[in-house]
């Protein structure tokens, strides 16, 4: 199967997704199943991964109704505040429910030491086998290095391959970061987000490959899976450009390596039923 592992939805309100700002008003909008249910069909997709957008409680809610009405929505990721003292019991009301995979949390202070209640939180996170994704920037990828080290029981996935500065060419030290993230064997990671600013439409084939060349050399086609960042991406490029970013690059692998790439890895990450 072909999976997207990492695109969003939202029914827009100002005041309930900050992170759209007026720089980006094409964002500023509705965007929904229908409207993604036939480019994922024209590109052979088969089912997809939905990301939380917000960090409220109800997008639980939301995106479970969505993916329960839509079943190419194979997985949810949603979020908790792992930080809240009834963490541990929200988890578990989530976890009932099999199409909630995991969450997405985006402090990047939690490596500097997680008070009590966070570290339940994890702990009920690895019990439920639900995934914890990362989104991090190149600037706070340490955070994310020393939380993972402080938790080797649960299973993180890096989001967007850490937020490098592509388009400046800047690999270091996101570089150095990606290497250890990779030599942790509970960690996968997306390559995803790595367009997400109209200034990124500058950005050629050939300049994602240095970037490309590190992930793939540290975590492996089994430890990597295609997302498409949707809507978000099409600040500046289409779907199927997007996705030719990644398929261009492999395209050289052997198949079962494309394969991985391409779904196997996110249905086993995500327990995705087919």
């Amino acid at each position: 199967m072909h999976i997207d592992s990492h695109q969003h939805f939202w029914h827009y309100e100002k005041s309930q997704y900050p992170w759209i700002t007026d720089d980006i008003p094409a964002l500023q909008r509705d965007f929904l199943p229908d409207a993604l249910a036939s480019i994922i069909a024209r590109h052979s997709i088969d089912g997809t991964v939905v990301v939380q957008a917000r960090e409220d409680v109800q997008e639980n809610t939301y995106l479970l109704q969505l993916a329960a009405a839509n079943p190419w929505i194979l997985g949810v990721v949603g979020w908790i505040d792992l930080a809240a003292r009834d963490a541990a019991e929200q988890i578990q009301e989530c976890a009932a429910n099999p199409l909630y995979k995991g969450i997405r949390y985006s402090r990047s202070d939690l490596g500097t030491g997680p008070p009590d209640s966070l570290r339940r939180g994890m702990q009920a996170l690895a019990a439920r086998n639900l995934t914890f994704d990362l989104l991090v920037t190149a600037a706070t990828l340490e955070g994310a290095v020393q939380l993972v080290q402080q938790f080797p029981d649960n299973q993180f996935v890096l989001d967007h391959i850490g937020k490098p500065d592509i388009l400046a060419g800047e690999m270091s030290p996101w570089n150095a970061h990606i290497r250890e993230l990779g030599s942790r064997p509970n960690v996968a990671c997306k390559v995803s987000g790595l367009v997400y600013r109209p200034v990124h439409a500058a950005i050629s084939q050939a300049g994602f490959v240095r970037f490309l060349d590190v992930v793939f050399a540290h975590f492996g086609p089994d430890r990597l899976m295609f997302g498409s960042d949707w809507p978000v991406c099409t600040l500046c490029k289409t779907y199927a450009e997007v996705l030719a970013i990644v398929s261009t690059y492999i395209k050289a692998l052997p198949h079962t390596e494309q394969q991985a790439v391409m779904g196997r890895t996110a249905m086993r990450i995500y327990r995705l039923a087919p």
